[in-house]
């Protein structure tokens, strides 16, 4: 018997086939203990419009590392002669790689498949640029638990989401042991999201001179996104393509400026956040009312000069219910620092710690990753290591004997009475 299959409910088994026949017809390849499929996750990386040099600036060796890999490794070298701080939004990350991969579950019954989406992206983060003598300094921001004050302010916030998946609880914690592995620091802040702790440090670090990149593709931090002439520079990192979001991007998906799209989501309202904003008025129109107007405030107070009787009527009608939604969609660039969890230095103490071979692979080891730790074990130059370390004791089961054989085994004793 296939070990992962016995660990599954038939709900994920359900799941596992949907996700493994979508593969199939896009022509990849998948197995227990193959990567995640997605580029960032475990697959191909995409390039960037940043052209890409054959050898790393540092002159690190690139020994151990395919294509894609030396690639990333040069697309995150820093600009502008300031080492880059990259800002992983890793709540929404989990849950990205929760519903890209197949179920995976541990020896134990422990659910491990959003794990290993996370271990990727360190490996691609942290040993790769490492190992290419760069180092990089990358923070994991995490959502606090609980309700913050957005709540407070509307009590329908995200109230029309889902419960957290029952297999996806456990495998937050677990992320966080993952991050430690690595020497990736990581932070959260009760009564905050993760996208105000993640404004705030990208705020302080951009006033410091730092170029910022931040690993996400959620809409609400486009709005932290520089313009290009800016120096330093705020950009985005699409976690999935690893291609780079920049102001020009979120004009041309957007219609408005980045510091005009808060004003935006406000008039359009956010369906995955449940933030109202203005009934029938979508994207388009909205950057067309900024656009006019010019901020969301102009537009409410002169909304008897707009020309479209309905549009003039929703936008006087709702207006308070807009002015509310820009307060939900607005992120807190300005965390008070007696409430964050910085290093003494602030924010220009996150670095990475030393990479420890040994606690990596014994963390691989643990999560039963042996495709991951194969590919590893090769970039630390450690071949003769390849063989897995299994904790589970598995055997294939032909027939009856051989289970009161693995009982024998396990048990130390005679076999157990085991019920047909």
């Amino acid at each position: 018997f296939e070990e992962k299959e016995l660990a599954m409910t038939p709900y994920e088994k359900g799941r596992r086939k949907t996700l493994l026949q979508k593969q199939k017809k896009k022509g990849i390849g998948a197995s227990n203990n193959a990567s995640i499929s997605g580029n960032a996750l475990g697959g191909t990386a995409q390039t960037s419009s940043r052209s890409f040099s054959t050898t790393s600036a540092n002159d690190g060796s690139m020994e151990g590392l395919d294509k894609n890999e030396t690639e990333i490794a040069n697309y995150l070298e820093p600009q502008n002669n300031h080492e880059a701080l990259i800002l992983v939004d890793a709540s929404g990350f989990i849950f990205r790689a929760y519903h890209a991969m197949p179920p995976m579950h541990r020896f134990d019954g422990t659910p491990t498949g959003a794990v290993l989406g996370i271990c990727n992206i360190l490996s691609r983060l942290v040993l790769v640029p490492l190992l290419a003598g760069s180092n990089p300094r990358v923070v994991f921001v995490f959502d606090s638990p609980g309700k913050n004050f957005r709540h407070e302010m509307y009590d329908l916030y995200k109230a029309n989401r889902p419960e957290c998946p029952i297999d996806l609880i456990p495998q937050f914690d677990l992320v966080r042991q993952a991050a430690l592995a690595f020497g990736v620091p990581t932070i959260e802040c009760a009564g905050y999201e993760a996208d105000d702790v993640i404004a705030t440090l990208a705020t302080m670090s951009f006033q410091d001179g730092v170029d910022v990149d931040i690993l996400s593709s959620d809409k609400d931090l486009m709005q932290l996104v520089t313009p290009i002439e800016s120096t330093p520079q705020i950009n985005m990192v699409d976690p999935i393509k690893m291609t780079r979001i920049t102001h020009d991007t979120v004009v041309k998906k957007w219609g408005v400026n980045a510091e005009d799209l808060g004003d935006l989501l406000a008039l359009a309202g956010d369906s995955s956040d449940n933030v109202p904003g203005v009934r029938g008025i979508g994207p388009k129109i909205a950057a067309s009312l900024i656009s006019e107007f010019g901020s969301l405030e102009e537009c409410l107070m002169n909304a008897d000069q707009v020309k479209q009787k309905g549009r003039r009527e929703k936008l006087i009608e709702q207006a308070n219910m807009a002015r509310l939604s820009r307060r939900l969609v607005d992120l807190d660039r300005s965390i008070p620092t007696n409430v964050l969890d910085l290093p003494n230095e602030g924010v220009k103490g996150f670095c990475l710690e030393a990479i420890n071979e040994d606690r990596i692979i014994n963390f691989l080891d643990q999560m039963e990753f042996r495709d991951l730790k194969r590919r590893t074990l090769k970039k630390f130059g450690r071949d003769s290591e390849m063989s897995f370390k299994k904790s589970t004791g598995y055997k294939k089961v032909t027939k009856k004997s051989d289970i009161f054989e693995v009982s024998r085994t396990n048990a130390g004793d005679e076999p157990r009475s085991i019920p047909f």
